[in-house]
């Protein structure tokens, strides 16, 4: 069995312990609230000193850095499929209700992440700009899926899609929200939020959708 160069075996264990101190992060802030991240606690939990993190991150705002970026990332991946093809049989209101729903399932499934996605709960802390890039990556997504469907006909040829993505948003957000709020421990399939997707969406498809005649 050949063995990894030296380097990389390193580069490897540097990786892995770096993903073992954002895994212990988001257990901690998952109990405790993301306010509520202590690198002491997450060295404990590691069985090492708190200076030994430091390898790993300077400062526990770098930390939140990472858990922001990695929550964007991990959110776009799941919604990736949502690209603004329309399949066959399926209607506009169809595939908003299936987005929205994957959406709220996955931050009911996330709540550390979400909680540093979705609300702002460190004060003082605003997401560097590298890490704040995979959130623009995800808006950026959205708007060409709805380019995409105006393109096919399916939103009216005039609605302003700056508008159209910003209101597709605060529904978004805001569905997450009220469900991370008012019922954090409860699947979201089970939660009050779920019965709101299909008025939401009507509300929004009546706005905005445009079947041409």
């Amino acid at each position: 069995m050949s063995k990894l160069p030296a380097g990389d075996r390193r580069r490897r264990r540097h990786r892995e312990t770096l993903d073992e101190v954002v895994g212990h992060a988001l257990t901690v802030m998952a109990e405790s609230g993301a306010a509520g991240l202590s690198l002491g606690e997450v060295a404990r939990r590691m069985g090492i000193r708190t200076p030994s993190l430091y390898v790993y991150f300077s400062s526990k705002a770098e930390l939140y850095d990472e858990v922001f970026a990695r929550g964007w990332r991990s959110f776009a991946e799941a919604m990736r499929e949502f690209d603004g093809t329309l399949p066959p049989g399926m209607t506009l209101r169809d595939l908003l209700a299936a987005s929205m729903t994957r959406s709220l399932d996955w931050a009911s499934a996330n709540p550390a992440y979400s909680q540093m996605m979705f609300w702002r709960p460190v004060p003082e802390w605003q997401p560097a700009p590298a890490s704040y890039a995979p959130a623009v990556e995800v808006e950026q997504h959205a708007r060409r899926a709805f380019e995409r469907l105006q393109e096919e006909g399916h939103l009216l040829p005039d609605a302003d899609l700056d508008e159209v993505v910003d209101v597709w948003i605060v529904l978004v957000s805001g569905l997450v929200s009220q469900h991370l709020s008012n019922e954090p421990t409860v699947p979201a399939a089970e939660g009050r939020m779920a019965a709101l997707v299909d008025p939401l969406v009507s509300s929004f498809t009546g706005h905005y959708g445009w079947s041409p005649t």
